[in-house]
């Protein structure tokens, strides 16, 4: 099984709700993460709040 899909996996099974890549995330795990969670990726220079 390809380590995106045990990852996308791991963070359903422990409930996350948001993830945050950035630009050091693989393209395909971006992908499958806006796919199955609430995602916003992060660019240079931006500010989140938690």
């Amino acid at each position: 099984m390809h380590l995106t899909v045990l990852t996308d996996q791991f963070m359903k099974n422990i409930k996350v709700r948001q993830v945050y890549p950035s630009h050091c995330t693989e393209q395909d795990a971006i992908c499958a993460f806006k796919n199955e969670l609430k995602t916003f990726q992060v660019k240079t220079g931006q500010r989140i709040k938690i």
